[in-house]
């Protein structure tokens, strides 16, 4: 964060003001938020029964797939079969295909490092470096001569 010149900012060690002032109000404020919901104020009983009784999460239970393959989309397959046959939730399965789709990711980034390598070991370079063709082939479109030119 910058500053305009001259001016440091708030010192170090200072406290938040509105912070302090709600700590040290903190147990009459929380007396007030009771009070607030014992008369039926809606969200003064939401935010004791957030403190209270925390919202559940989902929790999956482990998941083994028969998906030994080295192959990404034989794994994938295999874990949508499990999902179509009510073995794993839609959820379970949502997590373990972006978990793939990672793996795949890294596994194609692997293969291209080792490409390139071996590319710099032969002294090539990668296609991204070498010179490109002179003259480009114009495609869908027929190249027109001299003779054309001359019918307009």
């Amino acid at each position: 964060m910058t500053f305009q010149k001259g001016n440091p900012g708030r010192p170090k060690g200072s406290k938040n003001k509105k912070l302090e002032l709600l700590r040290s109000n903190d147990e009459k404020l929380q007396e007030k938020v009771l009070d607030m919901a014992m008369n039926g104020d809606a969200t003064a009983l939401r935010i004791i029964a957030d403190r209270l009784w925390p919202r559940l999460r989902p929790e999956a239970s482990p998941v083994k797939i028969d998906a030994k393959s080295d192959d990404v989309a034989e794994q994938a397959r295999k874990s949508i079969d499990a999902a179509l046959g009510g073995e794993i939730t839609v959820d379970v399965l949502k997590d373990l295909l972006t978990a793939m789709y990672a793996h795949g990711r890294l596994i194609e980034l692997t293969e291209l490092e080792e490409r390139l390598r071996l590319l710099e070991q032969r002294g090539e370079l990668p296609p991204w470096e070498a010179e490109p063709p002179t003259k480009l082939p114009i495609r869908g479109k027929k190249q027109r001569s001299k003779a054309d030119e001359t019918k307009f």
